[in-house]
């Protein structure tokens, strides 16, 4: 047994015709229910489980990442509807490392829409135990009618003639295995891959010693020809050993197929691919901000950091709450690296928003101060008359960006009522070229700012160079 003596002393416990064991802490409650359904103790189940649910007023979030880790959708459902009334789904808990992505963004899609979350549920089961009971019981009268039908029928014996007991139908041949595209469709080889899907892959021996010593291991002491039967798909086979043969490497691979593929090489321990599958993941750091957020999964999925980064920054100023993920929540990553996104996304846009303080100006650099302080002679200040509205302009973003602080309704209702200073200056050429390269600047210093801040990376995963 692999769980502590405390938790199995209180599991026993809770068994046996004793006092209840005390569950005080949210820790050890969860330790003792996964316990209980693992070895399927019917009254440990219902009394931790009751005492959860005691618990999700004061701790939702814990609650429900505990209930999604174990799949109790009730529990899960209820600390959900607690999450979103006290508006604790952004803070950090350790369970959030325990539960899947797809888990952590459904719960903030429901705390941002108030919708159910289709039929994913918030534990990702498929379906209810209802109606699965409901199936059964479907299941259970269909077949009893028909038994009745059947045992009907068999009352009944119909005499054949003595010609169709020797005319017995023949048994059609069994169907021949699909197999693999061009090269890797050949029957006369060495090795064949079967892959989960039903697949053959024909290969040579000393194509597998060259390409994965894993692989190699499977098949190095079967006498040819071999075939072994492995756990990946016929897509991802058809990639990795694709990138390893002698023929033309695949091309455009979808990012999640990117993504197996990757996971699949780098358990075969499969360099060429590995080095081919990051190359062209690399390659998608520029892609439309719309798959942003799954390359990002995928980056931090396979531990590459720069382009985690970089992905990160292509999510700015987009609303990811409001729409669910299926593909995202394919990618094989706890809740944990969600949260430490959406953790960076605040720090950055807290970054960019010390700045549209119109009293503030200390982050104005020393070039620029003099250049701001003698371009304008209406006012006392130190500053043109025209700064003031712009700073207020920008500041009506939630989080501005380079681009938009120097869009032209910016800068023009920066220019507004002018006149009301008298300002010859500000209103020639001159002054509207100085704001426009002010908010050039502005600009730059956004990105500053923003590049100033950093990915919070598991200190336990090691880092690999992209």
């Amino acid at each position: 047994m692999t769980e502590p003596s405390q938790v199995l002393d209180t599991l026993f416990r809770l068994c046996y015709p004793l006092d209840d064991p005390p569950l005080e802490t949210i820790d050890h409650v969860g330790a003792v229910l996964e316990a209980a359904l693992k070895y399927e103790l019917r009254k440990a189940i219902q009394m931790t489980s009751r005492r959860l649910r005691e618990l999700i007023p004061s701790a939702p979030l814990r609650v429900y990442a505990i209930a999604c880790k174990l799949s109790l959708e009730d529990e899960a459902r209820a600390a959900a509807v607690v999450v979103r009334e006290k508006n604790v789904q952004h803070k950090y808990v350790e369970e959030l490392e325990d539960i899947p992505i797809g888990a952590y963004l459904r719960l903030l899609y429901f705390c941002e829409t108030g919708r159910d979350p289709g039929g994913l549920f918030f534990s990702h089961r498929s379906s209810s135990p209802r109606s699965s009971t409901t199936k059964k019981k479907k299941s259970k009268s269909s077949k009893s009618a028909a038994g009745g039908a059947d045992s009907l029928a068999t009352s009944v014996s119909v005499p054949l003639p003595p010609s169709s007991l020797s005319e017995a139908p023949t048994p059609s041949p069994p169907p021949t295995p699909p197999r693999g595209a061009y090269p890797f469709d050949r029957i006369d080889c060495e090795v064949e891959f079967e892959t989960s899907d039903g697949v053959r892959f024909g290969v040579s021996k000393d194509m597998v010693s060259l390409s994965s010593p894993v692989l190699y291991a499977l098949i190095r002491d079967l006498p040819v020809p071999a075939r072994v039967t492995i756990p990946e798909s016929s897509k991802v086979t058809d990639t990795i050993l694709r990138i390893c043969s002698p023929v033309e490497s695949p091309s455009g691979v979808k990012t999640l197929d990117l993504d197996s593929a990757l996971a699949a090489a780098t358990k075969y321990k499969m360099p060429k691919a590995i080095q081919f599958l990051r190359r062209a993941l690399l390659a998608r750091a520029d892609t439309d901000a719309a798959t942003s957020l799954l390359l990002y999964a995928v980056a931090c999925r396979h531990g590459m950091h720069d382009l985690a980064l970089v992905a990160a920054k292509r999510t700015f100023r987009m609303e990811l709450t409001s729409s669910l993920y299926p593909k995202v929540e394919a990618i094989n990553i706890s809740a944990g690296y969600l949260y430490r996104l959406f953790e960076y996304r605040r720090r950055c846009r807290d970054a960019v928003r010390a700045i549209l303080d119109v009293n503030k100006t200390d982050w104005i650099d020393r070039g620029w101060q003099p250049r701001l302080a003698t371009c304008c002679l209406s006012t006392r200040s130190t500053l043109p008359c025209w700064y003031g509205r712009y700073i207020e302009k920008m500041a009506g973003e939630d989080w501005p960006g380079p681009a938009s602080v120097v869009k032209q309704e910016v800068l023009q209702a920066a220019l507004v009522n002018l006149s009301w200073y008298n300002c010859s200056y500000c209103l020639r050429e001159n002054g509207a070229i100085l704001l426009y390269q002010f908010g050039q600047y502005v600009a730059e210093t956004i990105l500053k700012l923003e590049d100033q801040v950093a990915l919070e990376w598991p200190p336990e995963v090691v880092v690999g160079k992209d």
